[in-house]
């Protein structure tokens, strides 16, 4: 995709196709698709172009696109040409539920995020939670009163991790951004959220889809995970702690699995620093549901006996106001003591 901007106020978008990659690239003739429009995806579909655009719809000006449109393009004697076009429904906050991002940037590409951190980012029915870089956040996402692509954002609770200073300072930058957010559009496959940095100048963080391997399988964790998660920790390579792990499985015998790949994942560059066998030697596993047991964790952890873990339960869930809200099915129970 190109960008042109030399002409006015217009901001045009082109595809370019490029043949024979492999042996002779050959670039066909650009296609304008678009003036001022936001790009979610594009995709080879087989021998189709699929792109996921914001343009504009009915009832739009040409400054103000305001509909999802899904574009299909292919090649006619040799030039990309329009397929089809679908007009799906205006654009709103809804569209952003349920998916996963993270950071890249703190400002367009002036503020890159540090090397050693992950920042990230979730939409799920109304709420937002991640990742700050070393401490867990939350908070409340609402349409904004200037337009259908704004948002504002509630107070922002976090965790109290403490971090070396360049990861505080990057996090404490990000929470203050994030609080200060008025709108959000899709750039180019990121996801760009446009916040107030002082009186008539604006930032952007830009944010890209989350990785597979990065994420949770379960879209949409339950609020005991998420309670959990807001006093403990998710995980998170950005230093020691607690970290709360989560994931559906499809059997008990991927348990193990699992949790090995959070472990490495939580332990980050020191597991290849001092080896397997250093982190392995505390990993056992200290509870298993038994077939026809009741399920209920908050029983099941003070019922443990191992006398290590035991150590942990009290702070697991004495300190948790509400702990009752972390009973929920679940198939086993592994603590990995650091």
């Amino acid at each position: 995709m190109l960008e042109d901007d030399s002409e006015g106020t217009g901001r045009f978008t082109l595809l370019v196709a490029v043949l024979n990659v492999l042996t002779e690239p050959k670039p066909v003739e650009a296609l304008m698709i678009g003036d001022r429009i936001g790009v979610k995806s594009l995709a080879l579909d087989g021998p189709q172009v699929v792109a996921d655009i914001v343009a504009q719809g009915p009832g739009d000006v040409d400054c103000c696109a305001s509909w999802n449109v899904q574009v299909v393009y292919s090649l006619k004697d040799g030039r990309l040409v329009e397929q089809s076009r679908t007009e799906l429904n205006r654009i709103s906050l809804d569209d952003l539920d349920g998916t996963q991002w993270h950071l890249v940037d703190l400002n367009l590409d002036q503020e890159t995020v540090l090397p050693e951190t992950e920042i990230t980012l979730r939409f799920n029915d109304g709420q937002i939670s991640g990742s700050a870089g070393c401490n867990n956040y939350s908070g409340t996402v609402n349409s904004g009163e200037y337009g259908l692509n704004s948002l504002e954002v509630s107070p922002i609770a976090a965790t109290e991790m403490q971090c070396s200073d360049p990861i505080l300072n990057q996090e404490q930058t990000y929470l203050a951004r994030l609080a200060n957010v008025v709108s959000w559009h899709y750039d180019y496959g990121h996801l760009s959220l446009v916040y107030k940095l002082e009186e008539d100048v604006l930032g952007e963080l830009q944010l890209a889809p989350q990785e597979e391997n990065m994420i949770n399988t379960d879209q949409t964790k339950p609020n005991y995970v998420t309670d959990l998660e807001a006093a403990y920790g998710a995980a998170s390579q950005a230093g020691f702690g607690s970290a709360v792990f989560y994931e559906q499985l499809k059997s008990a015998d991927d348990l193990e699995k699992m949790a090995l790949e959070k472990y490495r994942y939580f332990v980050g560059e020191l597991w290849e620093r001092y080896g397997q066998d250093a982190w392995m030697g505390s990993w056992k596993e200290v509870y298993a549901r038994k077939s026809g047991v009741q399920q209920d964790i908050v029983a099941e952890l003070r019922g443990i006996q191992d006398p290590e873990a035991m150590i942990s339960v009290p702070m697991i869930l004495d300190n948790l106001e509400g702990a009752e809200k972390a009973a929920s099915p679940c198939r086993q129970l592994m603590t990995i003591p650091q």
